[in-house]
């Protein structure tokens, strides 16, 4: 395993939005990709959770409350970021929920609230169509459907 330490500038000019930021592994990430240039949209629902992560990040590094179980509000956080920003070039899709107990103690409202979370809001993300108005991420695409 590499040690190899990586600091620098590697994402100066990308935007990137991290759900899950409010904390662990998305904080760590949104923390990184900041100190390496990027502007970084932390998603989640607990709005001071994100200030405080935004607050000690060294780099630029917003927020905005979403919901990810909300389909909507997941197309309009990427819309809104790309447009505000005139690109969008990585999405981290990070929020995640467990339910509590096993199976056997697992209401059906617990579960469809996992499957929301983890499997549904990362594919309304992904599926969202690449606009022409994110010319950097377009040009640099691999993304099939992106023009470019």
């Amino acid at each position: 395993m590499s040690t190899q330490s990586y600091t620098g500038q590697r994402f100066v000019g990308q935007v990137v939005i991290v759900t899950g930021g409010g904390s662990g592994i998305g904080a760590a990430t949104a923390h990184r990709f900041a100190e390496e240039g990027a502007t970084v949209v932390i998603a989640g629902r607990t709005l001071d959770k994100l200030a405080k992560i935004a607050a000690d990040a060294r780099g630029n590094v917003r927020t905005r409350q979403v919901d990810v179980t909300d389909r909507d509000a997941v197309r309009q956080l990427i819309d809104e970021v790309a447009a505000e920003q005139g690109q969008l070039n990585v999405l981290v899709n990070n929020a995640g929920t467990g339910a509590p107990g096993d199976v056997t103690h697992t209401s059906d409202d617990d579960w469809t609230r996992v499957l929301q979370t983890n499997l549904d809001a990362v594919f309304t993300a992904a599926a969202r169509p690449c606009p022409t108005s994110w010319p950097a991420a377009a040009a640099s695409s691999t993304c099939p459907r992106c023009p470019g």
